[in-house]
């Protein structure tokens, strides 16, 4: 009477092909694990500059898109604009600014850096900020976002104000 079962040579080619694929998979799942912060990042930018043209264009109001790269910190925010409005106690029509209000905020990951390329007139230290315009247009914007691994540049095209991203390594032929 045969019994039902494995032998130990059937076991150790199982072991031995486990051990294969985990040998391959552990390389990948961690290059996947290095890249996650960064690709995070650089998704956060991409869409505040996608939502800074879509909020200009719909609220007919310019929008700001503050980068620190001190702080590794970008802001949306609505950029501050003169209103006339009536004075509630004369009813007269007067000016009055109206301040900006933040729409959303990204610090970037742990081992992500920002690298603001274009404009270059800007002081060290100084915050950049980028007007997104009710016409659909914006000011020009070339921004590397750097992870440990690789580097990716955003450019917002000043006619469009769509955001692209390519890969900077290749484009600064590192």
């Amino acid at each position: 009477m045969k019994t039902r079962g494995f032998t130990l040579v059937e076991i150790m080619v199982v072991i031995a092909v486990m051990g294969l694929l985990i040998g391959i998979a552990v390389p990948s799942f961690k290059a996947f694990r290095d890249k996650a912060p960064l690709e995070s990042s650089l998704g956060a930018v991409e869409d505040m500059c996608r939502r800074a043209r879509a909020e200009a264009i719909l609220k007919k109001q310019p929008m700001q898109l503050t980068i620190n790269e001190d702080e590794g910190f970008v802001q949306l925010t609505t950029a501050p604009r003169v209103v006339g409005r009536p004075n509630e106690v004369t009813g007269e029509w007067t000016q009055q600014t109206e301040d900006a209000r933040e729409l959303e905020s990204a610090v970037m990951e742990d081992g992500v850096e920002l690298e603001v390329v274009y404009p270059d007139n800007v002081e060290l230290g100084e915050p950049v900020v980028i007007r997104f315009l009710p016409n659909g247009t914006a000011e020009d914007l070339v921004l590397i976002v750097r992870g440990q691994m690789e580097a990716y540049s955003i450019k917002v095209d000043p006619v469009t104000a769509v955001a692209e991203i390519t890969n900077a390594e290749n484009e600064l032929g590192r």
